[in-house]
C-alpha cells in the first residue's frame, strides 16, 4: 500500500517527522497552542487519513471530520498525558499559555494543581473539545458504513468531561483510569457503534 501511493507516503513521513520533532525539538512544537494543535494534525489526522485512504474513502465530510478529529483527540491526549509527563520531568502545554497565566514549570514537574494550570488545561481542553464538536457535527452526513470511523471522538470527549468535573486540575486521583472506567468506556464504544450515534 505504501509503495503504490504517494498519498499513503506523504501521510506516514509526516507522522514520523512529527514524532522526531516533538523528541527533538519539544520546545518549537509546545511554543503555541497553535504549534500544538499542528502537530496533533500532523500525527493524529495522518493517521485517520491514511485509514480513509485505505478504504478508499475520498468524501470531503469525511476528510474534513478526520481533520477535526486528529486536532481534537491528539490535544486531550496532550491533557491525558500531563500527570505520567510531569512525572517524567516534561511539560509540553503551549509555552505562550503558560507564560501569560504565570505558570510555574517546577510545579507540573512536582505534580501540583493550580489555578494558573488549571487555566492552561482549560484553554486547551476547550481547543479540542472545538474540533471534537465540529468531528460529530460531520457524524449525520457520512454514510452508515463510515460512521464507525469517528468513535475516537467518544474516548477523548469522555476524557475532557472528567477533566471538567475536576476543574481542569489533571493532578485529580479521578482522572486516573481504573478497571470500572475501562469497562464503562467499552461499553459505551459499543453502544455507540451498535446505534451508529456519538
Amino acid at each position: 500500500m505504501v509503495r503504490d501511493s504517494r498519498t499513503c507516503k506523504y501521510f506516514l513521513s509526516r507522522m514520523v517527522q512529527a514524532k522526531v520533532d516533538m523528541a527533538e525539538k519539544p520546545i518549537k512544537v509546545v511554543r503555541t497552542l497553535e504549534t500544538l494543535e499542528q502537530h496533533a494534525e500532523q500525527v493524529h489526522a495522518s493517521l485517520y487519513y491514511l485509514v480513509l485512504e485505505s478504504c478508499e474513502v475520498t468524501q470531503p465530510e469525511a476528510l474534513d471530520a478526520a481533520g477535526h478529529m486528529g486536532k481534537g483527540v491528539g490535544l486531550a491526549t496532550l491533557l491525558r498525558d500531563v500527570s505520567e509527563d510531569a512525572r517524567k520531568d516534561k511539560v509540553y502545554l503551549p509555552t505562550d499559555l503558560c507564560r501569560k497565566h504565570k505558570l510555574n514549570y517546577g510545579q507540573v514537574q512536582q505534580g501540583y494543581n493550580s489555578d494558573e494550570l488549571s487555566e492552561v488545561i482549560f484553554q486547551v481542553a476547550a481547543r479540542a473539545k472545538g474540533h471534537l464538536d465540529e468531528a460529530k457535527r460531520r457524524h449525520g452526513a457520512l454514510p452508515s458504513a463510515l460512521k464507525p470511523f469517528l468513535l475516537p471522538c467518544v474516548p477523548a470527549l469522555e476524557y475532557l468531561e472528567r477533566l471538567e468535573r475536576v476543574n481542569f486540575a489533571p493532578f485529580t486521583n479521578d482522572l486516573q483510569d481504573t478497571a470500572l472506567t475501562d469497562l464503562r468506556l467499552k461499553m459505551t464504544l459499543a453502544w455507540r457503534n451498535f446505534a451508529g450515534s456519538l
